[in-house]
């Protein structure tokens, strides 16, 4: 071998690589000079609490590796990583620089320490509690930076991903159809990758805030929701579901139904006000049987006034005729007692074609008023002085007092007089038709028509009164003429309301008010016969009468059969019919097809029909001039019809009104510090409630606890389904009204609450 080359291969096998440790060879007697350190690799990854293995490379000046010699190894992070003779380990998210040196030379590596990626990972959500369609935000990790790879979740329901940086999410909370405060599940999805399950509590946009006596009115049927707070307190809501719609044929089914954060056994019910015991209907001190029979008949007679109007039109040109012309008077001005006249008394059937001819004496001449007798009446009828009785009575207190209220009658014969005619055919011509029928008294449309359109017709203003019958020979036993004086009495109030309400809407009114339904024409007749009762007995509206009062003798009998819209029973051992009073109504009469299942349709018609009458003057007397008489007046020449006109002299929306109402009759002296509108200042509903002695004539609402509960009702027009939801140690609770199945009610339909306690 030749020398030269002898000497190189000795110098290369003098400087072998290492890693570590003494890198000259044992026995050499001079170390190689160290040129470069590189480490390998240059950059890796571990993860926390991993190791990775790393070398250290050692060159000479001519790039041979140097063996055995003593490395130096260093971490310049050691809370990423740590190094011990080139094994690395990781200790936290981030990246150190490890590096090796030899005699002053040094290499290096970059060691990323990296958590493994498991999703994104939710850390907190604000604000607590979150709020439905409000701005939250998600905080954590891993959420990435392209909101569209997002999708948040709340309660199951998707949220709108607005923006994120990576480690917080900004959204809106979604909003739910009707579901109570409660803890929901927060969780985030990124891509393919589902976060943890977070839990937060979540509220609706507005919890219910109504201080004890206020309402609260739902007009917008797609918003029925009511969104009751958790809350210790014991607490107590009526709720209605109503309808606003102005047919008593309406019957709109719909559920009320409530959902609890919590079970329902966790709400406890308030004690029920205990009812008076059970006993007979009959030991109210009223006699409503006879009443019965004449609200059942009157009836018929104010559907036959229906059908007949609509046959002619009342803007036909027959009936203008009437209004815009001198008639033969049948009644002359100039009358004296002992006259006979022949009257004309239409019949059931065919009012405007079919009648009976009477002849009537004159018994009574007054300055407003005649009275006359048909000379075909049985025995025991009225005397001389009877009739001056009933005769002083209408000119010194009906006439004055139902003018005052309703306005001043027309005088379409000219003889400045309105007839008041007894006759047995008011008897006979009832009991013809229906022999259940007992007829007190009536008023017939076709007298104020022509005779060319009805010859039946009289042409004037006449009220006719059924003559006493003790023996029955009518086909009706009264009572003797004295008891019928009394009801004479009433009749007048409530029967000459009809003749200025027919004389100033019928015969070609110049005004061009509205003929109004025949429930508003008898809830007004039956409003005549409170305000001539107060005129007999001394008393004014507005003082708040309770029991005592309202039970004293039939002028008041239309706030004392109000109690037959709750369900009031007028028989012996009553059972309260179901579904009262939500399928009754007042809007329209049995003959008129109310059918509900409440005892008497027609007294439902007019003594409720009254109540609403009754509280409008009660609220608004104060606001409109001339107080509740110029609202009555206004009633009677209103161009609108029916419950458009109590809007129009209100200057409030019906549902308002009809809302606030059905409200006061429930709520009326029974919560301290009511809202006004939801009492009556005339009468004490809640005296009057509490002391009946009819078990079935409360207004019972439905008592459902603040837990989960679903009641299907069905609501007639103008009516309302009552609930009484009560509970302490309430759970977040949502109620709400639906069509059968969840779907939105009609618009006609209205929600409302009002706080008891």
């Amino acid at each position: 071998m030749p020398a030269k080359l002898a000497f190189v291969l000795a110098a290369a096998l003098a400087v072998a690589g290492c890693s570590g440790g003494d890198a000259s060879a044992p026995g050499a007697s001079t170390p190689a000079a160290i040129a470069r350190v590189t480490v390998s690799p240059d950059s890796t990854t571990v993860e926390p609490g991993k190791t990775v293995q790393l070398s250290a490379r050692v060159e000479d000046v001519f790039g041979n590796p140097v063996a055995n010699r003593t490395v130096d190894w260093i971490s310049y992070d050691a809370s990423v990583a740590t190094v011990n003779g080139g094994v690395v380990t990781g200790v936290g998210a981030g990246t150190a620089t490890i590096t090796a040196t030899i005699d002053g030379k040094r290499g290096s590596s970059r060691v990323t320490v990296a958590v493994p990626y498991t999703g994104p990972a939710i850390a907190a959500v604000s604000p607590t509690p979150l709020v439905e369609g409000q701005s939250a935000t998600i905080t954590g990790s891993g959420f990435g930076l392209v909101p569209s790879n997002l999708r948040v979740t709340v309660d199951g329901a998707i949220a709108t991903v607005s923006a994120t940086n990576g480690t917080a999410i900004q959204i809106v909370v979604p909003q739910f159809d009707c579901k109570p405060a409660r803890t929901v599940d927060v969780q985030v999805r990124l891509l393919a990758s589902n976060s943890n399950v977070f839990k937060a509590n979540l509220q609706p946009a507005q919890l219910l805030s109504l201080p004890v006596g206020q309402q609260r009115i739902i007009g917008d049927a797609a918003k029925f929701c009511l969104q009751f707070g958790a809350t210790a307190a014991s607490e107590s809501y009526l709720i209605g579901v109503q309808s606003t719609i102005e047919d008593v044929k309406s019957l709109t089914p719909a559920t009320l139904s409530a959902t609890s954060a919590a079970a329902a056994a966790a709400s406890t019910i308030l004690a029920t006000r205990p009812l008076p015991p059970t006993s007979p209907s009959l030991t109210e001190p009223i006699a409503p049987r006879g009443r019965l029979a004449q609200a059942r008949a009157e009836a018929v007679v104010r559907a036959s006034d229906a059908e007949l109007l609509q046959t002619l039109g009342r803007d036909s040109r027959n009936t203008k005729v009437i209004g815009s012309r001198a008639m033969a008077a049948t009644i002359p001005a100039n009358l004296q007692v002992g006259n006979v006249l022949s009257i004309r008394v239409p019949k059931f059937f065919d009012q405007c074609n079919q009648f009976v001819t009477i002849n009537a004496v004159v018994r009574a001449v007054g300055p407003r008023s005649v009275f006359l007798e048909d000379t075909g009446n049985p025995t025991g009828g009225f005397t001389a002085a009877d009739f001056q009785t009933i005769s002083s009575f209408f000119e010194n207190t009906v006439y004055d007092t139902d003018t005052d209220y309703f306005g001043a009658p027309t005088d379409l014969d000219h003889n400045g007089r309105v007839a008041i005619v007894v006759t047995t055919q008011v008897s006979r011509l009832a009991t013809a038709y229906d022999p259940s029928f007992e007829l007190y008294g009536m008023v017939k449309t076709a007298n104020f028509l022509s005779t060319s359109v009805c010859p039946s017709s009289n042409e004037g203003e006449i009220v006719y009164l059924r003559s006493p019958d003790p023996t029955g020979v009518s086909g009706t036993t009264t009572g003797p003429a004295s008891e019928e004086i009394s009801n004479a009495r009433i009749l007048l109030a409530h029967e000459f309301t009809h003749v200025i309400q027919y004389g100033r809407t019928l015969p070609g009114n110049a005004a061009g008010a509205a003929f109004q339904p025949n429930w508003m024409n008898e809830a007004q007749a039956t409003l005549a016969e409170e305000v001539v009762g107060d005129r007999v007995k001394g008393r004014a509206r507005g003082r708040n009468y309770g029991y005592d009062v309202a039970f004293e003798d039939d002028w008041y009998r239309g706030i004392t059969l109000l109690a037959v819209y709750f369900g009031m029973v007028l028989e012996e051992n009553p059972k309260r019919p179901p579904n009262a009073p939500e399928q009754c109504s007042f809007l329209g009469l049995s003959a008129e097809g109310n059918d509900g299942p409440c005892f008497s349709n027609d007294f439902v018609a007019y003594n409720t029909g009254y109540a609403l009458l009754r509280w409008l003057s009660d609220q608004f007397s104060t606001s409109v001039p001339g107080g509740e008489k110029a609202i009555q007046r206004a009633l009677v020449e209103n161009r609108s019809s029916g419950l458009a006109a109590l809007a129009s002299v209100a200057h409030v929306p019906i549902d308002t009104l009809l809302a606030q109402w059905a409200a006061a009759l429930y709520v009326d002296d029974r919560v301290p510090g009511a809202a006004q509108r939801l009492t009556f200042s005339s009468w004490n509903l809640f005296d009057m409630d509490t002391r009946r002695k009819n078990p079935t004539g409360h207004l019972l609402p439905r008592e459902r606890p603040f837990g989960a509960f679903s009641d299907a009702v069905s609501v007639r027009g103008g009516s309302t389904a009552y609930f009484r939801v009560s509970g302490a140690g309430r759970a977040g609770t949502a109620i709400r009204a639906t069509a059968p199945g969840g779907g939105v009610l009609p618009a006609a339909m209205r929600m409302w609450v009002v706080r008891l306690q």
